[in-house]
């Protein structure tokens, strides 16, 4: 997700585990993606949800608006490095 976001790159998520769920639900929060659970995937599902971000434009605008705010605070270094310290 991170990635996606600090690209300014919308993101549909498909979370599986762990802490997958709340990162999504977070994602479409800010308006940067939508997610799909995995009782609710299918491919039609896959497919509309896609073309919603695609074609939506308010997605892409927030993922920039977050891209910039990751830039700001320097949040993907920040974030490599903290991970490597728990490691």
């Amino acid at each position: 997700m991170l990635e996606s976001v600090s690209a300014g790159v919308p993101i549909v998520a498909i979370p599986i585990g762990d802490d997958e769920p709340g990162i999504a639900a977070r994602v479409a929060w800010v308006g940067a993606g939508e997610f799909i659970s995995l009782k609710d995937f299918n491919g039609d599902r896959l497919k509309t949800t896609i073309q919603k971000v695609l074609t939506n434009d308010s997605y892409r605008q927030n993922a920039r608006r977050i891209q910039t705010a990751i830039s700001k605070v320097n949040g993907v270094k920040r974030t490599v490095t903290t991970s490597r310290a728990i490691q």
